[in-house]
């Protein structure tokens, strides 16, 4: 618990400074950005129980099961040595083995209901300009859609989705990167994430559904090339992207995200930039703030 609670901290300090430091107006930050956000780490309710010793017979067996001490007392008197005492101790030993591996099992199962292995996945997309009703698409989103149930969180994300498949012709660009992480770690990995793709805009000017009027200077902008789209999900089950080289990995890593399940998401994130109107991002910014696109 304190080293998940020294985590948050950590990042609450890394987004105050990495937004402190983007008012800056660096020349490779993006000037408005998009996001819609949703979902939740809490951990999961099961109504699985393990089953208790009392109900569980075994518990109370020898070794050699079928309950009582069985055909080994009896072992001694055929074979000679070893003694009524000895016989005992063997089969103490060897029953106080079986119900330590027993506890041991259990515990692990618990662990994993308790603490299941979480998928978080990234993937980016930068697109030509000329896909300008994408950009309109994904305001439309920000403002109808509902995250705060898994549905509505899996209906948001196959929207996006489907809104990048019908465009192949504009991919240009492209990034996959997942991370398989204990549920009490992923929302530290989430954020991390996250943060990273927010430190290149300067202002958000859609938030779900709350419009904000630009404070950034538009006026001066130069004509624009890409739209960056980001989707970061958080997935109890697990979750393959692959290396982007070519077009075809764009769509299959855009078809296993929008596969992704409703009791399995756990939370997303989708942020593009430009937002604004008017607002442009050149391929200078674009790769200077996203080193690790890929052309494809």
């Amino acid at each position: 618990m304190v080293k998940r609670f020294l985590a948050q901290i950590l990042c609450v300090l890394a987004l105050v400074s990495i937004l402190t430091l983007g008012g800056v107006s660096p020349a490779w930050a993006a000037r408005t950005g998009g996001r819609i956000s949703g979902g939740s780490f809490r951990r999961p309710t099961s109504s699985y129980r393990l089953p208790s010793r009392s109900a569980n017979p075994s518990y109370n067996r020898g070794y050699y099961g079928g309950g009582g001490i069985g055909f080994p007392l009896f072992t001694p008197f055929f074979f000679g040595g070893g003694g009524l005492f000895s016989v005992v101790l063997l089969l103490g030993v060897a029953g106080f083995i079986v119900q330590a591996v027993q506890r041991f099992q259990e515990q692990r199962q618990e662990q994993a209901l308790l603490n299941p292995t979480v998928t978080v996945a990234q993937m980016q997309v930068a697109l030509l300009a000329q896909a300008r009703s994408l950009q309109k698409e994904l305001d439309q989103l920000a403002k109808t859609s509902t995250t705060d149930t898994g549905r509505g969180r899996v209906q948001l994300v196959q929207g996006l989705t489907l809104a990048l498949l019908r465009h192949p012709e504009y991919w240009s660009y492209a990034y996959t990167s997942t991370e398989k992480v204990p549920l009490n770690q992923a929302e530290t990995e989430f954020n991390r994430l996250a943060l990273r793709v927010r430190a290149q805009v300067q202002q958000e000017t859609l938030v779900n559904a709350t419009v904000q009027t630009p404070s950034v200077n538009l006026t001066d902008a130069e004509p624009g090339e890409y739209l960056l789209v980001t989707l970061l999900v958080a997935s109890t089950t697990p979750v393959k992207l692959p290396v982007i080289q070519t077009l075809t990995d764009v769509k299959n890593a855009l078809t296993t995200l929008g596969s992704v399940g409703a009791d399995a998401l756990l939370a997303l994130e989708i942020l593009w930039s430009p937002q604004a109107q008017g607002d442009t991002l050149s391929q200078e910014e674009l790769v200077t703030a996203h080193p690790l696109l890929r052309p494809v």
